[in-house]
């Protein structure tokens, strides 16, 4: 719904103002957003669901973004194994949802 949205934005902002919207869809940032997100119950003390390993630090999202934004890029997916689903989930939704599932223990 929200890449929809802003696909709507850009092409109508573009058109009109000629200002470009560039969608960025990080994967795991390394904050604690996720520990009071949907990863674990509040107050529970247990480990956000899914994998540790290749966060993204806040500094090289915000980098990522920047330069995307400046480059009048569509969309940004970062990290690399996050553009293989993105285009994986066109060809086979339910393979990758199942995956997601399995990763956050759903």
């Amino acid at each position: 719904a929200v890449s929809g949205y802003f696909s709507a934005l850009r092409m109508e902002i573009h058109a009109r103002l000629g200002v470009a919207v560039t969608i960025v869809y990080p994967g795991t940032v390394a904050t604690d957003l996720r520990q009071s997100a949907v990863d674990r119950s509040p107050g529970s003390g247990a480990e956000a669901a899914g994998s540790q390993r290749g966060k993204l630090s806040p500094h090289t999202c915000a980098r990522q973004a920047i330069r995307a934004a400046a480059l009048r890029d569509r969309e940004l997916v970062t990290p690399l194994p996050y553009r293989i689903s993105v285009a994986l989930h066109a060809l086979a939704p339910s393979l990758v949802e199942y995956f997601a599932k399995k990763k956050y223990g759903l």
